[in-house]
């Protein structure tokens, strides 16, 4: 059986958030970049049906990579696995959104660029534009929470 696993590249890490800076000017959200195929969203798929317990969360963190690095794919997909999305939407807040404080994704950071990808990009159907839409109202409305 072969897998896929999405390349990650973080690039810039310079955010807007004071958690980066108390700076008063709004900096470029972080850039990630990859190649994330509709190959590889699919084997993510496969992935969240089967996923439990801590995987969950790696997982939910890898979908968050994909949309950053190629939104339109991400939208696509989702739109055709309506179940999947709303799972991983329903779990978002604790999930990706969610700083646990032993990690190494700066989360606020990856917040922006989530937003920052949903309103830089639009969906090439209705349907996919309906989830990049319902993407950007739940990241707009949830904030990253830290439990320590």
């Amino acid at each position: 059986m072969r897998y896929f696993v999405p390349i990650l590249l973080v690039t810039h890490l310079v955010c807007s958030s004071s958690c980066a800076s108390n700076a008063t000017q709004a900096i470029s959200p972080p850039r990630i970049t990859g190649v994330y195929t509709p190959a590889e969203m699919a084997e993510l798929i496969r992935q969240w049906n089967t996923a439990d317990g801590e995987s969950i969360f790696v997982v939910s963190d890898r979908f968050a990579f994909f949309l950053t690095g190629n939104p339109v794919v991400f939208y696509v997909e989702m739109a055709s696995h309506p179940e999947q999305f709303d799972a991983w939407m329903s779990q978002l807040g604790g999930t990706t959104l969610t700083d646990f404080g032993r990690g190494c994704i700066d989360r606020r950071c990856l917040r922006e660029q989530m937003i920052h990808a949903t309103e830089s990009s639009r969906g090439p159907t209705k349907e996919a534009e309906s989830v990049r839409l319902k993407i950007l109202t739940l990241l707009r409305k949830t904030e990253v929470r830290s439990i320590e």
